[in-house]
């Protein structure tokens, strides 16, 4: 068995050499464009300026009348978690909605649900679309590890525990997300009613196929490559929006999108 997984190890380490050398190929080149790329940073730094305006937008073209957005401190970590919320209409008297948690992908924000959240409330579903460390208006610790996996799906569940009288919630997942979904109802399984998620396997299996299968090794080369440090970060820095129009090539984006994610 040990025999005929051999050739994945130096496979994996000369692929992971190929991306640090392109990587500093990369930054070199951006040395030298440093004085042409002054334009590229005045438009990301409009970007963030406009944050707010961008998000009041999207929040207006979610088309539900009382849905908003807020700021929920989670109270065992002091994380504050950017979140969208929206209900259905309420009178004294009834019971409250079940919660659905949605969680985005890598790099996508809570404006990824905009389609769906109309349709969680219309069927009596209370929702929330938090964005998780590191995006929007949410924290971005400054160590690393406290973006490792197991800190995001706490997140998640101290977000349940705020919003859920009851503790509980259904959720719904994507990509980077449904990672962090499957841990929490690992750890957390009393908080989750149902679990469904989207383009992410299950952890031991994703990893059983790293081990085993050359041709989803090389299909995770993007995952190895945001390894690599300072390279992401001045390429989203320097072109935010070609960058997202890049990674999310074949989805139905509108400019507010590409303009609001980026």
């Amino acid at each position: 068995r040990m025999a005929s997984r051999w050739w994945w190890t130096p496979i994996f380490v000369l692929h992971t050499l190929l991306l640090i050398v392109l990587a500093h190929v990369r930054l070199v080149v951006a040395a030298f464009l440093r004085p042409f790329l002054h334009s590229a940073r005045e438009r990301a730094e409009e970007l963030r300026r406009r944050y707010p305006e961008l998000m009041l937008q999207a929040l207006e073209a979610l088309n539900v009348p009382n849905a908003r957005v807020e700021l929920v401190v989670l109270p065992s970590s002091g994380v504050t978690l950017e979140t969208l919320v929206a209900a259905p209409r309420q009178v004294p008297g009834d019971p409250d909605p079940p919660l659905v948690v949605c969680l985005h992908g890598f790099p996508d924000n809570w404006n990824t649900w905009r389609p769906l959240v109309p349709a969680l409330v219309q069927e009596g579903f209370r929702v929330a679309c938090p964005n998780m460390r590191g995006y929007g208006r949410s924290s971005i610790p400054t160590c690393r590890k406290m973006f490792h996996v197991e800190y995001l799906a706490r997140d998640i569940h101290d977000l349940v525990h705020e919003l859920a009288p009851d503790k509980k919630a259904h959720i719904i997942a994507h990509d980077w997300g449904g990672m962090v979904a499957w841990f929490m109802a690992t750890y957390y399984a009393d908080d989750v009613i149902r679990l469904v998620v989207l383009n992410g396997p299950h952890p031991s299996i994703y990893l059983r196929l790293l081990r085993t299968k050359v041709e989803q090794l090389l299909r995770s080369w993007y995952v190895f490559s945001f390894c690599i440090p300072w390279l992401w970060e001045n390429q989203f820095t320097l072109w935010p929006e070609r960058i997202v129009r890049e990674i999310q090539r074949g989805a139905k984006m509108t400019n507010l999108d590409v303009e609001f994610l980026a």
